[in-house]
């Protein structure tokens, strides 16, 4: 799975050059990319042919997990016959929210309902991509990243300036941003 920030994005949002042999770095990407995942529930970054089984409603919808939705291969029941439909027969919502328009509802039922579809962005979406870096920045600070602005040898002491780091001292502004991706089901 790939990260929802890159070096060079990091990098710039932090007036250095790019490395790419930085392993903080590398690391604090991937756990905030993976925290964000986590959060909101979301893979964020386009899947193709995902399949998950859903409960049945007993409705003509059923609300897909992860969004947006770019289309449905596939659908069909586990019952007595394993009913397959036609994806025609089908309306998605880039939501997630797909509806049978045959006239019938899903069989309420466990996990009885298989869909198969693509979904997630084929590019980060900037405000992500923006909640990413700011995560990364604060790990990468408190794991000894960061410009140096002062530097001691008797007793070894060194301090890192976390303002050329990144903005990710408003937690409140990170989840309402990190809200409006989130799964709510």
């Amino acid at each position: 799975m790939t990260d929802l920030g890159t070096l060079e994005g990091f990098a710039e949002r932090r007036g250095v050059t790019v490395d790419l042999t930085d392993k903080k770095a590398l690391t604090a990407l991937e756990d905030a990319s993976a925290f964000i995942r986590g959060y909101t529930g979301q893979v964020i970054t386009q899947v193709t042919d995902d399949t998950v089984a859903l409960d049945g409603t007993g409705l003509a919808t059923i609300i897909l997990p992860q969004t947006p939705v770019a289309g449905v291969s596939e659908a069909k029941t586990l019952d007595w016959e394993d009913t397959e439909y036609e994806v025609t027969s089908l309306r998605v919502s880039r939501f997630g929210i797909l509806r049978r328009m045959d006239g019938y509802a899903w069989p309420v039922g466990m996990a009885n309902v298989v869909i198969t579809y693509d979904h997630g962005w084929e590019t980060v979406p900037p405000d992500i991509a923006a909640v990413c870096y700011d995560l990364a920045a604060e790990n990468y600070v408190a794991t000894g990243g960061g410009a140096v602005t002062s530097l001691t040898l008797g007793n070894s002491s060194v301090t890192y300036d976390a303002a050329t780091v990144g903005s990710a001292e408003l937690p409140e502004t990170i989840r309402y941003v990190l809200d409006c991706y989130r799964v709510t089901q």
